[in-house]
């Protein structure tokens, strides 16, 4: 068992000489992971280039190479599962001659059996450890009781004196060690105080604030500090030192100020469909979009569609955060403009968004106010700027954008008069619903909307949407998503009465299902993979669902 070193003990050559003695770097990782931890952080590990990864593919060879390791199977398909697995699939494991067990037939484990198999350990603990199977079946039968060779591993009430704890404690190098391999023997020694006195332990790196001060110079935020040095971190929470490491502290401008946005793209390509998107973490925000069905456009639209979320394109990258903006914003125009299904419904573009306004500071009461002023309505300042609208209704200040107020009288009648009053606020439908849905409702109840002139009425009276008017409707849209999305009840319509069919400029965008041999010969215009995947992310899905990936593009062993 590896022993805590201190703070700068892994120096390079000490990296160097550790790494020598293992051939993968996952072995490194789990025999020394302070080294492997100090040399991955200064970039040696590329230096150490006989470590290798793991194959990720088990084949009778490298399954053979990692059998030869273990002497039982059982061994062998805990230390290796995957390897394992594959070996008992394809029947490899009897070829494995030097495994010490066979595995047995069922109602091999008789009481004589297990009798004769518990007699060769001291301990219940030893035995389920050793014979797993064996011990399961004693045990469910209650033959263990007759196992009276067995030590009563349990210690009798009082057992652990000073003079016992002292004695296990000896055969351990570090309190680590002892309280891991002992814990009753050192729980009682730590209420005693009795740990101070053994002191052939190696005594526990302290951080002192010399120490954590060096680390964490190392780290741009406290996240990175926190995953990077867990010991440094916490000792300087707890101390409160890290208050001085003030260049975390705006480690957030800092963030804003590099160059760490990407602008991706989904595209479902047999609905002409799209979404733009920017994100500084890409691995979580592509599982977001596969997997947030509640909300995520991405995802919602596979689901509507039955169809997978297509591979993530990254458009642009090494961007700041107001660049991306700027990008996202540029690209969402770009796909508009060129007939595309925008799936994309927040606005894009600087300043507006989830960011809100990146200068790198804090949403203050005065930068609330400013920004809020830039609105008509709330609803408008919720969407338009996320961060101040936040922290303005958490910290209260909402109250004070008076602009913002309509004064409700949840008892009030609305009649003809207060109706019409009310209405002449707005220039918009759309508006008067959000804003004021009481007086509207009194409105379209009586049959008042016509009376105001000023406003954009959308909504069509009963009986507009016939075979005609559906039909120059659709003319105006490439696609049945894109018809259905900003023509519901045209769509509706449509799709009741059969029409859907006669708007044959839809067929265009449609392509047919793909099979093995479309994917192929799509697969035989690209060179490599990720040319397959980038020019054509459907058809890369399916083949890489259905497993032709390695036929169309084969490994070859250099």
């Amino acid at each position: 068992m590896s022993e805590k070193k201190p703070f700068g003990y892994w120096t390079y050559d000490r990296c160097f000489a550790e790494a020598k003695k293992y051939k993968l770097k996952a072995d490194f990782k789990k025999n020394a992971a302070g080294a492997y931890d100090a040399a991955k952080d200064k970039g040696w590990l590329v230096e150490f280039s006989w470590l290798r990864n793991r194959p990720l593919k088990w084949t009778i060879d490298t399954c053979f190479e990692e059998a030869k390791k273990y002497k039982t199977r059982s061994a062998f398909s805990k230390n290796a599962g995957a390897a394992y697995r594959i070996a008992n699939k394809n029947g490899w494991l009897d070829s494995y001659t030097w495994f010490e067990e066979k595995q047995k037939p069922g109602g091999y484990w008789t009481y004589e059996k297990c009798y004769e198999e518990a007699r060769k350990y001291k301990s219940r603990g030893e035995f389920a450890k050793e014979s797993q199977t064996a011990y399961n079946r004693a045990r469910s039968e209650k033959w263990l009781d007759n196992y009276n060779w067995f030590v009563f591993e349990a210690k009798p009430a009082g057992y652990w004196t000073y003079e016992t704890c002292y004695d296990e404690a000896k055969k351990y190098k570090t309190r680590c060690e002892f309280s891991k391999q002992a814990g009753s023997a050192y729980n009682v020694a730590r209420r005693n105080h009795w740990l101070d006195d053994y002191t052939w332990f190696e005594k526990k790196f302290t951080w002192t604030y010399e120490a954590c001060l060096e680390v964490a110079k190392g780290f741009k935020t406290k996240r990175d500090f926190k995953k990077g040095h867990p010991g440094a971190y916490s000792a300087s929470t707890r101390y409160g030192w890290i208050k001085h490491f003030d260049w975390m502290i705006k480690a957030r401008v800092n963030v804003i100020s590099d160059d760490v946005d990407n602008v991706y793209l989904y595209f479902f390509e047999d609905y002409n469909a799209i979404y733009i998107g920017r994100t500084i973490n890409t691995k979580r925000r592509d599982r977001e979009h596969i997997f947030n069905t509640d909300s995520d456009a991405v995802a919602k639209f596979a689901v509507e569609h039955n169809c997978p979320v297509p591979p993530m394109i990254i458009l642009e990258n090494c961007l700041s955060l107001e660049q991306g903006q700027e990008r996202e914003d540029y690209w969402v125009n770009y796909y508009r403009d060129h007939g595309y299904y925008v799936l994309n419904k927040a606005r894009t573009g600087i300043g507006v968004g989830a960011l809100g306004n990146i200068e790198g500071v804090k949403w203050t009461k005065k930068k609330c106010y400013e920004e809020a002023k830039l609105y008509s309505y709330r609803k408008e300042f919720q969407r338009g700027s996320v961060g101040a609208y936040t922290q303005a209704l958490k910290r209260g200040w909402l109250k004070d954008y008076t602009w913002f107020e309509r004064p409700r009288n949840w008892n009030q009648k609305w009649d003809r008069d207060s109706c019409y009053e009310e209405a002449l606020k707005y220039n918009k439908l759309s508006q008067f619903e959000e804003i004021s849905p009481g007086a509207y409702r009194a409105a379209k109840k009586n049959g008042w909307l016509g009376d105001y002139t000023w406003i954009k009425i959308t909504a069509k009276p009963a009986g507009y949407w016939t075979y005609e008017t559906c039909y120059e409707e659709a003319k105006r849209y490439r696609s049945r998503g894109e018809f259905k999305k900003n023509a519901r009840t045209a769509y509706r319509t449509a799709l009741k009465n059969g029409w859907l069919d006669d708007y044959t400029w839809f067929e265009i965008l449609w392509r047919p299902k793909w099979d093995r041999e479309t994917c192929f010969k799509e697969a035989k215009k690209h060179l490599s993979r990720t040319g397959f995947r980038r020019e054509c992310p459907s058809g890369y899905v399916t083949a890489w669902k259905h497993g032709w990936l390695d036929e169309f593009f084969p490994k070859t062993n250099d």
